[in-house]
Order: C-alpha cells, then structure tokens, then sequence
C-alpha cells in the first residue's frame, strides 16, 4: 500500500492539476480509496485528462471497494441506483460461459456445406427449451436429432450434441468478479435454464463452487422465466427477494425475476459496468 497521507493528497490537489493527478495515480495503483476517488472525479469533469465515463465507473467502483463511502454515493448517482441489495444471482450461460452452438459445431466440423445443418438441428429449441424443463431426456433428443439429419451426419450430430458441455469457455472478467464477491461474502447463487446431464457434471466448472447454491431448471422440472422457479430459488435459499438481484442476458428472465419482487440488471456482457452497479447497490 502506498503510504500517502490525506495532508499529501490535500497540498497535491491545491499546488496544481499536473502535480495532483501525477500524486492520484501513483497512489492509485497501491489501492488509496482517496486516490482513487478524487482521480476519478479529474475523469469526470474532465480536470487535466480527458473525460471518460469507463474510467470514470473504474475508478469510483475500485474506491468504493475500499471503502470510500463518497464514491459508492457517487455511483449510486451516476448510475440511478436506489435498491439496496444483501444477495445476488447469477445466470450461467452467456453471463458466466459462453454457450455458442456455431463454435461447438466448429470443434467438430469446418465443413461449410454441413455446419450450418448441424448447428440448426442439434441445437433446436424445439427440444432444447423441453431439455431446459427436464421434459424429455438427453436420449429422447438424440433420437429427434438423428431421426432429422442425414445418415451419413447422424453419428456426428449425436457428437456434437452429447459434447456441447465440453465446450463452454468461461467468460474471465465475470469469473473474477464472482470471486471477488465470494471473498467479500456477498451471498451468491446461481439460476440457469439448463438441462439434467449438465446438473450431473456441475464439478467440472470450479467457478460453481463460489456460490451457495446452484438451482438448475431439468432437475427442477421448471424454467425461467416461469415465476415458480424464482419462487423456488427464494424458498430454497431463505432469502427475501426485496433483498436480491438477479442478473441475466435475457429480458424475459429478468420480467420473470421482477414479476416476484426481484431486482434485475440485464447482462449487456459489460463485467466492469456490472461490477459498478453492485458496488454501488450492496449493503
């Protein structure tokens, strides 16, 4: 940690711009909450750099982090915050992972003339959305599968399909956030439309480990954005949903969490901008 004193901080900002911010930053990069406040607020008005609402979100939400009540006050402005928020959960894919069935297919296959049928067929949500509510099992869709694709395809779209969880690469940023709020013991669960098999393989992504529970839509016979599976998250977990936030990358899931009291913040794929938001809404 940079030993630099509110007095130097002070005496910095009254000798000059160019002295100030040269002091901020060098006292930013060990963590000073002050620091990092008063450089972002040089962000915001534009004080000697260039305005720059990203830096400036960086910034207010690092200080606020360390405890700089001021910039959690200021975020709670910037980004018209008022709930205050004890829990949070997380949806998996395309918020945690991503899940895209053009680059599955493409492990498999780079033949042009049959990727795009694969990657129609295998992930069809005619079945897919039955596999999310635990309606039809994993064998029920590979013989829907193979009974619709070519012979000469069959064998590799049944691949394609019984390996797509093999191929989920995590998205970093969100991981490390996750940790970050799991180390703050911010309570953490997760909500994800996804099928049986997947909950038999949950041990495969330590990522999972970070939350206190994992409600997983086959297993439940229920999906998002059904309210009665937000229901059965805040029943299961004891949790108030006036107290929570439900983060997800589809606005129906986040109309189906708010229908029972839930707050919801649409996922735009912005881990810095979401880190911002829950500094500023955490108690």
């Amino acid at each position: 940690m940079n030993e630099v004193t509110a007095g130097e901080l002070i005496t910095a900002a009254e000798a000059g711009c160019a002295e100030a911010l040269a002091l901020y930053r060098d006292a930013a990069q060990s963590g000073n909450a002050t620091a990092l406040y008063e450089l972002a607020t040089m962000y915001e008005q534009g004080y000697g750099v260039p305005k720059d609402t990203d830096e400036v979100l960086r910034l207010y939400t690092e200080s606020a982090a360390e405890g700089n009540e001021q910039a959690r006050k200021r975020l709670r402005d910037i980004l018209g915050v008022t709930a205050h928020i004890k829990n949070v959960i997380f949806d998996f894919g395309q918020v945690l992972v991503r899940f895209d069935p053009a680059y599955i297919v493409s492990c498999h296959t780079s033949d042009p003339e049959i990727a795009p049928l694969l990657c129609d067929v295998v992930f069809d949500l005619a079945y897919w959305s039955k596999l999310d509510a635990g309606e039809v099992s994993d064998d029920e869709a590979v013989a829907e599968i193979r009974r619709r694709l070519p012979p000469a395809l069959r064998d590799l779209g049944e691949q394609v399909f019984r390996s797509w969880i093999d191929h989920l690469p995590p998205i970093r940023p969100m991981w490390k956030l996750v940790e970050r709020l799991n180390a703050r013991g911010v309570p953490l669960y997760l909500l994800s439309n996804i099928s049986t098999a997947f909950a038999e393989r949950t041990d495969e992504f330590p990522i999972l480990g970070q939350f206190r529970r994992c409600v997983l839509s086959g297993p439940c016979r229920m999906a998002k954005p059904d309210p009665a599976i937000y229901r059965h998250l805040l029943n299961t977990c004891g949790i108030a949903a006036e107290d929570t936030l439900f983060i997800d990358d589809s606005k129906k899931n986040i109309a189906g969490a708010e229908s029972v009291g839930i707050h919801g913040y649409l996922f735009d794929g912005n881990a810095d901008r979401l880190a911002a938001y829950l500094e500023a809404v955490l108690l």
